[in-house]
């Protein structure tokens, strides 16, 4: 067990059939967002947390049926002794403490520890390519690599090719959990290379066809983050979220990491995304909120039909389907949050229908992450939400999304250290996504300026609206669309769907001796009737294996269209 994980007590068990006194929301205490000292304030926190309600847990870990929590009493101690280690390490600050690992309470104590001693967190994508990794730890040259057992091999191979000239700190180091030994003597840091003055995070952007770009949040930026969304989501102590999201994901730090520990609420992680380990879990730990993405949306969808109608046949009645949702969910659940990826409205009214709505948001990285977010009291279908309070959305002459306030962050951090600005000269970052404001604020995300197809006749189309389209279709697990043909002949673009089949649906068409592949191209086209011609796929082919996509979720469209290219000359 890691030192980090061994500070954690298993709670008192909880008599069967009683459930745990809800703590009463309280106002906090003021935490300047421009305080000169993050180690203060971030103390001041937790310890105002851990005099509140110490035995409330703060972090809890799933380990099949156990659980490992560390109450707010405990992280508070543990993160300030921590943080003390690391003042004594690293006297001047602003060193880079890279954490690769999988979500768990040690990552999150180090994270904390790391901002609270003026360190900057660097969130680690456990599942990148080897040369994307090597290239993202010699831009951002971190002091200390912390790593889980997992991750260990990784770690060391960076030290003897000599990319990693920090040192190597497991998840499971005893320096962790007690008085620093004599070798942690006071040091410079590693290198004359500092991020600006007030850097909390350096989290980098996922991108799909180029090298990630690191970003420095700044820890004013994350204080203006969490207090605009805790007031959104009306977080409370009495609330307990299921982590599912990597903790390297942006919308996963702030939203459902960071927000729930100010609001002194409870952060569960479990390191399964199969709909039924999550449903389980839910409905014994009474879940109330779950931060995710889209794509697990639909997985528990179809979960969910499949369960209502495990003992029928034929698709599950409405009211059917609500009493079987509700009853998987628990009594407790309040509602989804989800990012980084268009939401179809299908999904929306689905979840609505049994009872779970989900609140759908927009960002980005560089964003810290959050723009936009519907709330429960406020939203609007097919929207994002409205910008937060205190930020400016505007939309350029060429429909392009740009963002101005205190969350944008201060820099990109290129190689030898060099920076470049996020925004422009004026402030407005350019968010490279196209949208629309209506006349209430709302925001809508129509698309994005790198991926519209041209077509022909000069029409543009937006892949994202024919995929979303998709997501509430019981015959596809997944699809992708692309563009074939050179946009710069007469010829131009050609809409092109690559769709993963769901398991289900081919064994139906096998069981009713269907034509599996016109049943699927047929199955396709019906979801998509509702489209304008010109936007229907003049080609659709399917595929037996997942769409290539990044660790954080999202479509690589060139290896997409490289595979999509080759089937078409295979079959030519």
């Amino acid at each position: 067990m890691s030192a980090l994980q061994s500070i954690s007590s298993t709670a008192p068990d909880t008599p069967a059939g009683v459930r745990p006194a809800a703590v009463p929301p309280r106002r906090l205490r003021d935490i300047g967002a421009s305080s000169p000292c993050p180690r203060e304030s971030m103390l001041a926190l937790l310890e105002e947390h851990a005099q509140l309600h110490p035995l409330n847990r703060a972090l809890v870990m799933l380990d099949g049926e156990s659980a490992r929590a560390v109450t707010y009493v405990e992280l508070a101690h543990r993160v300030g002794r921590l943080a003390a280690w690391l003042c004594a390490r690293f006297p001047e600050g602003g060193e880079r403490i890279a954490i690769m690992s999988e979500s768990s309470p040690a990552w999150g104590i180090l994270a904390l520890a790391t901002i609270a001693s003026r360190n900057v967190v660097v969130p680690v994508d456990t599942g990148v390519e080897r040369d994307t990794l090597e290239t993202l730890v010699r831009r951002v040259r971190p002091a200390i690599l912390a790593c889980s057992e997992k991750h260990r091999e990784t770690a060391d191979t960076l030290v003897a090719r000599g990319i990693l000239e920090g040192s190597i700190l497991p998840l499971e180091h005893p320096h962790l959990d007690v008085t620093p030994p004599a070798e942690a003597a006071p040091i410079s840091g590693s290198s004359d290379y500092r991020p600006a003055r007030g850097t909390a995070v350096m989290a980098f952007t996922s991108g799909t066809t180029a090298t990630p770009k690191a970003v420095e949040i700044g820890f004013h930026s994350l204080v203006f983050q969490i207090r605009a969304l805790t007031g959104c989501f009306s977080l409370r102590p009495s609330d307990r979220l299921l982590s599912l999201l990597p903790m390297h994901h942006m919308l996963e730090f702030t939203t459902g990491f960071l927000c729930p520990l100010w609001a002194g609420a409870q952060v569960n992680y479990l390191h399964s995304l199969l709909p039924h380990d999550a449903l389980v879990r839910m409905r014994t730990l009474s879940i109330t909120r779950v931060v995710t993405v889209p794509a697990w949306l639909t997985l528990l969808k179809r979960a969910l039909e499949h369960g209502a109608r495990a003992h029928g046949t034929g698709r599950p009645s409405p009211s059917r389907l609500r009493a079987h949702a509700r009853c998987a969910f628990g009594a407790d659940f309040e509602h989804f949050v989800s990012g980084g990826a268009p939401l179809a409205d299908e999904l929306v009214d689905f979840y609505q229908a049994v009872g779970a709505p989900v609140i759908q948001g927009y960002g980005l990285t560089e964003t810290g992450p959050v723009v936009s977010t519907n709330t429960a009291t406020g939203s609007r279908r097919g929207s994002v939400g409205r910008p937060l309070a205190g930020t400016e959305t505007a939309i350029s002459s060429a429909g392009e999304i740009l963002v101005r306030g205190p969350h944008v962050a201060t820099h990109y951090r290129l190689d030898d250290g060099v920076v470049e600005s996020v925004a422009d000269a004026t402030g407005w970052f350019h968010t490279g996504d196209l949208g629309r404001l209506d006349s209430d604020g709302f925001l809508y995300v129509t698309g994005r300026s790198k991926t519209t197809i041209v077509l022909a006749n000069g029409k543009n189309v937006q892949p994202e609206e024919i995929e979303t389209r998709l997501q509430a279709c019981d015959a596809v697990v997944e699809a992708g669309v692309i563009a074939l043909g050179d946009g710069a002949t007469e010829r131009g673009e050609e809409i092109c769907l690559v769709a993963v089949p769901a398991p289900d649906f081919a064994s139906a068409c096998r069981a009713t001796n269907q034509d599996f592949e016109q049943a699927m191209q047929q199955r396709i086209r019906d979801a998509l009737a509702a489209l304008a011609p010109h936007k229907r796929p003049r080609r659709i082919i399917l595929r037996d294996h997942p769409l290539p996509r990044n660790t954080a979720g999202k479509l690589r469209r060139p290896a997409l269209a490289e595979w999509a290219k080759n089937q078409i000359g295979s079959h030519s």
